[in-house]
């Protein structure tokens, strides 16, 4: 706290994995799907915004599409959410500016 007081802009709080999905913001998991929702309906030509990834039937198709084929590693992989980005933002700017 003596850090704060004299220097208050390089303060950080450090929060546990579940403080930020609690607070309303995305897991990891949720950015993978969408990333892989975008890529999906890019490759069938589908709108985006026509699917829920809150949807069973939409969930399983990803599923069903991506786990561990079609450019993606197994879900749940060390490296899947690296992955996602790297098939939906090939680009490592748009890498950097996604959000």
């Amino acid at each position: 706290m003596r850090a704060w007081a004299v220097q208050p802009r390089r303060f950080a709080w450090l929060l546990g994995a579940g403080a930020s999905a609690s607070a309303g913001l995305r897991t990891a998991n949720q950015v993978r799907d969408d990333l892989l929702l975008r890529v999906y309906a890019e490759r069938h030509g589908l709108i985006r915004q026509n699917l829920n990834a809150n949807d069973p039937n939409v969930r399983s198709v990803l599923t069903a599409y991506f786990d561990g084929r079609n450019g993606m590693v197994p879900f749940g992989s060390a490296d899947d959410y690296s992955c996602a980005f790297k098939l939906a933002l090939p680009d490592e700017w748009d890498c950097r500016r996604f959000g």
